[in-house]
């Protein structure tokens, strides 16, 4: 967790930035299945320029996201859940990676990636703040609870 808060985590084997146009461009470029899915589905998935880079999008809800490749995906992930210090929990996570980008796995990924899934050490930290927050607000009507995921949520006692 330390790296969240020292600096930037690592994107690629190059120490890329994923934020940059011509990163994506060279993965994208790189995916054939990607080349043709365009070629394929031109009305849902269509080239666009970014910068000086052009960028394969796909057309959702009248946004255009940029599609990430297979191969891009798992980095990505992993990036955004370091960037986000591991604390945000995976709807979160989920729903700021979709803000800008387009992939049908991303769910499955969340949910499959070792880099995501509840350590030990994530449910002591859980466990802790837990108890700092019943300590802290004993006669609150509001109850900390400890949802079936394993989540910490708030019940305004409804």
């Amino acid at each position: 967790m330390e790296e969240s808060f020292l600096e930037h985590p690592t994107f690629d084997g190059e120490g890329r930035n994923p934020f940059n146009f011509s990163v994506l461009a060279d993965y994208q470029a790189a995916s054939a299945v990607l080349q043709q899915t365009v070629v394929d589905n031109p009305e849902r998935f269509f080239k666009k320029m970014f910068g000086n880079s052009e960028l394969i999008c796909f057309r959702q809800n009248d946004e255009d996201k940029i599609v990430l490749t297979k191969e891009l995906l798992p980095k990505l992930v992993s990036f955004y859940h370091k960037s986000m210090a591991h604390v945000e929990g995976m709807d979160h996570l989920e729903q700021t990676i979709k803000t800008h980008f387009y992939h049908r796995g991303i769910r499955d990924e969340l949910s499959s990636a070792k880099h995501v899934q509840r350590t030990n050490e994530h449910d002591v930290l859980m466990e802790n703040l837990l108890h700092v927050m019943l300590r802290r607000c004993p006669g609150n009507k509001s109850i900390v609870t400890q949802s079936v995921r394993g989540r910490l949520s708030y019940d305004n006692g409804r």
